[in-house]
């Protein structure tokens, strides 16, 4: 689940400051009770004072993990803060993204594929959301990095609606053996958020959220659109 940045700081100082104030109310309890037993405790048999004088090192030792816990957590914000200055660059512009479901939008929608060896043949094939075809196509053969671009258009050469398209790309080689392919797709960044999680920064690329470290690549901005 995204947050905003705000939220992220918010649910990171209020853990430690909670945690402050449980302490401090067991520490007064903790004094309370051991007064009460000083007042009360027999002089010829005192209390054995070092049983409650490890209880109170063990407080301040809890009393300094709780601050410097608060203290990672003011340095991690401090972190993400800086990593969401410098993510909000990514908005407005394209990158690609290691995925198949690609945005079809103003009739375009941009794949990227490569095959894992020299192919000889190759067909692309995109689906709707649903899952049916919607058109079938030859693509690029050989090594290395394609890029194609879908104009839109089914096999019977009607304009599909805007929305997400799946991409299958299909690889032979000379010999008609099967050609293994990985797919990805280029879509433009329209928010920036952040998690508490692993995932860290996270962008909104063609409605979907995308962790920053799957980023491949950024795309200079075609003007026209």
């Amino acid at each position: 689940m995204t947050v905003s940045a705000t939220q992220s700081a918010t649910a990171s100082t209020t853990a430690p400051k909670n945690a402050m104030q449980s302490l401090a109310g067991n520490f007064d309890t903790f004094l309370s009770l051991l007064t009460t037993q000083l007042k009360n405790q027999d002089p010829l048999a005192p209390l054995d004072t070092n049983e409650f004088t490890q209880q109170l090192v063990q407080f301040t030792g809890v009393e300094q993990s709780i601050k410097t816990n608060s203290n990672l957590e003011d340095l991690i914000d401090v972190q993400q803060a800086g990593m969401m200055s410098g993510a909000v660059g990514f908005l407005g512009t394209d990158v690609e993204v290691a995925g198949n479901m690609a945005a079809l939008e103003n009739g375009k929608a941009t794949y990227t594929y490569a095959f894992t060896k020299n192919a000889a043949t190759c067909e692309i094939v995109i689906q709707d959301s649903s899952g049916a075809v919607v058109r079938k196509t030859a693509g690029e053969p050989g090594q290395g990095m394609h890029q194609f671009t879908w104009n839109g258009l089914n096999d019977a050469g009607d304009i599909m609606p805007d929305g997400l398209y799946k991409i299958s790309v299909t690889g032979k080689d000379a010999a008609g053996g099967p050609v293994g392919a990985t797919t990805s797709y280029v879509g433009r960044v329209t928010g920036v958020a952040a998690t508490k999680d692993k995932s860290g920064i996270i962008l909104t690329v063609n409605g979907t959220a995308v962790p920053l470290a799957d980023i491949k690549s950024v795309k200079s901005i075609d003007p026209d659109n």
